[in-house]
């Protein structure tokens, strides 16, 4: 596991640098929005997410605020709640039929747009 370690960085290191909290770190990686790790309960950030996430809060900062509140939703729970494949939703998003948005490596879709696609 120490070699994986050397890909991630303590989430509090990575607070310090973007921003968050270490509390919104941890609500990012359980939303599958960052890659991050618990060992003997310290929360560790992939060096890229963290690199990622600072990058994003200097560039947009208001994108940060509504990923935070929660405005945005990423591919693995849009596919997770609508029962899809990945393939599937990708598929949509190739075709158009999702609204989504990059945010670096990250597919994003507006959660308005995820709860009417919910109600269908």
């Amino acid at each position: 596991m120490d070699h994986l370690l050397e890909q991630f960085q303590r989430a509090d290191e990575v607070a310090a640098a973007s921003g968050c909290t270490v509390e919104e770190l941890d609500w990012l990686r359980r939303r599958r929005l960052i890659l991050a790790v618990v060992e003997d309960g310290t929360l560790y950030v992939y060096k890229g997410d963290a690199k990622w996430l600072a990058a994003l809060r200097r560039e947009h900062p208001e994108v940060v605020s509504e990923v935070m509140a929660g405005e945005w939703v990423p591919m693995a729970i849009v596919a997770q709640r609508l029962d899809l494949t990945f393939r599937q939703v990708y598929r949509m998003v190739e075709a158009g039929d999702l609204p989504v948005r990059r945010l670096g490596n990250h597919v994003v879709l507006r959660r308005s747009h995820f709860e009417r696609l919910r109600a269908l």
